[in-house]
């Protein structure tokens, strides 16, 4: 028995469109013997702005036990309908490309469903009615996540102008060493193979030069002596081009950039917020956040509006007793930093996002189940989509249209 998709149908190189409407790809050979994923609602029509979960379909009383298959749903949130679901299989993770066009798909299995040889594979559909354009180009050794992905540093991303596709992969023979394979990403021809350069945290990432946040540790120093820098890196070379921003002893719990990355803003572990000038360079602003005692920022839940005047920060209150899922999501001003409003989530979640014009608020629960659509104006619950798979995890929201 081979790939659980597998059936004794050949797969021919997709070159053309569908009756005029499908974005088209540049050929590729597709591995034969590959099916074509099924698109369950293929009479509805696409929705003016669609949103895609990913489930990994964990099971989420115990994370270990990883299901085979996984799903990847296209969701309309003003009308609360899934509009179509792909099947994927293990580990799955997902981009959308920089137009919306392109649903690239990164997943894994084995040539005898338990048994046999593992295969990680790339696949891309067209993100508007889910149909296949290019299957199982191999990406060997790319790199897994534990139970569900990471929405906010994806193992599989594209350059903001959507002309390179990165994956990250284990070093051959030596795993500690982490890969940065390019790809291009019409014809998924391998560009270039290089050590994952110095780069902790990417906030702009083009094809040629990387913006990146690093936390560094002096040698022979305290672990309490961090240097939080921002510069810029040749992803190629692996070298650092530019430094903008360098602070000693700055312990950073997260940050976001204004939308044309001229303005970083970084949240201290005290939860302070500095206001950084990418242009000279220097800190424009220090100004303490008011929360709740006790709170914790969680993670990477740091969401700056398309329209930069509101911060969006995810809090654990410890209600729970889990520290790792957000259950408060707290809106400053960005103009005077005030508090605008703290959200209680009904649901612990581990991600959350915002639509592409700011106007709705995503969170997604993996131990719910849903995804809750909150009114960015009046902070009121909107509609909920329920029944999302195994273990719902990450949003994918295209870009606002021009």
């Amino acid at each position: 028995m081979q790939n659980p998709r597998t059936t004794d149908q050949e797969i021919t190189p997709s070159t053309t469109t569908t009756s005029g409407s499908e974005p088209s790809l540049s050929a590729v050979p597709i591995v034969p013997e590959q099916p074509v994923t099924s698109t369950p609602l293929p009479t509805q029509p696409p929705p003016t702005r669609p949103i895609y979960v990913v489930d990994p379909n964990a099971y989420v009383v115990d994370p270990n036990a990883q299901r085979l298959l996984s799903n990847i749903f296209m969701l309309d949130p003003d009308t609360q309908q899934i509009i179509w679901k792909l099947e994927t299989r293990f580990l799955p993770e997902a981009v959308l490309s920089p137009d919306g066009q392109f649903l690239y798909v990164a997943d894994s299995y084995r040539t005898h469903v338990t048994r046999g040889e593992w295969v990680d594979a790339l696949s891309v559909y067209s993100a508007h009615s889910g149909n296949l354009l290019m299957e199982d180009v191999p990406i060997q050794g790319r790199l897994l996540y534990k139970a569900w992905p990471s929405g906010a540093h994806p193992f599989i991303f594209l350059s903001d102008d959507g002309r390179q596709l990165y994956v990250g992969k284990y070093g051959d023979p030596d795993s500690s060493k982490i890969l940065l394979s390019a790809y291009d990403p019409e014809t998924l021809q391998l560009v270039y193979e290089v050590i994952w350069p110095p780069c902790s945290l990417r906030i702009q990432t083009m094809p040629d030069t990387w913006l990146c946040a690093n936390t560094d540790i002096a040698p022979e120093s305290p672990p309490s002596a961090m240097t939080f820098s921002l510069y810029a890196v040749d992803p190629r070379r692996g070298t650092i081009e530019e430094t903008f921003f360098t602070n000693p002893n700055l312990l950073v719990a997260g940050m976001a950039a204004s939308l044309d990355e001229s303005l970083i803003y970084v949240v201290t572990n005290e939860l302070a917020l500095l206001t950084i000038d990418m242009k000279t360079g220097k800190i424009m602003e220090t100004k303490p956040l008011k929360h709740t005692t006790g709170w914790e920022l969680v993670g990477d839940s740091i969401v700056l509006s398309p329209d930069g005047t509101r911060l969006y920060l995810g809090f654990d209150s410890g209600r729970d007793e889990i520290s790792i899922y957000t259950d408060m999501i707290s809106i400053y001003d960005t103009n005077n930093w005030e508090l605008l409003k703290t959200i209680s989530l009904p649901n612990s979640i581990n991600f959350f996002s915002l639509s592409a014009m700011g106007d709705q608020l995503y969170v997604i629960s993996l131990t719910g189940r849903r995804l809750t659509i909150y009114d960015t104006d009046t902070y009121q619950e909107i509609a909920v989509i329920k029944d999302l798979g195994g273990s719902p995890s990450t949003i994918l929201v295209p870009k606002a249209t021009q």
